[in-house]
């Protein structure tokens, strides 16, 4: 696991709620480990966003793991919230 904190401490723009949110996702999930080490290894210019679209969210589990998220997303309209 030592690995997994150095890589994520290693991208661009890591900071701590990154790291350890990070990190408490995968850890004990040895296929999320693996998908983590190989997305930065193969793309050490990846920034926080890139790890997140490209391994968390891509992640078949990451909308199933917690019983609130166990519905699809909702689009939200950032204009349309923001109007009222």
């Amino acid at each position: 696991m030592d690995e997994i904190r150095r890589l994520l401490t290693c991208v661009p723009d890591a900071y701590d709620g990154f790291i350890d949110g990070v990190f408490r996702y995968v850890k004990g999930h040895k296929e999320r480990e693996s998908n983590l080490k190989k997305y930065i290894s193969t793309h050490p210019e990846a920034d926080s966003s890139d790890v997140i679209r490209n391994v968390l969210l891509t992640d078949p589990d990451f909308w199933t793991d917690d019983e609130e998220c166990k519905t699809t997303p909702k689009t939200v309209d950032p204009v349309a919230a923001l109007a009222g």
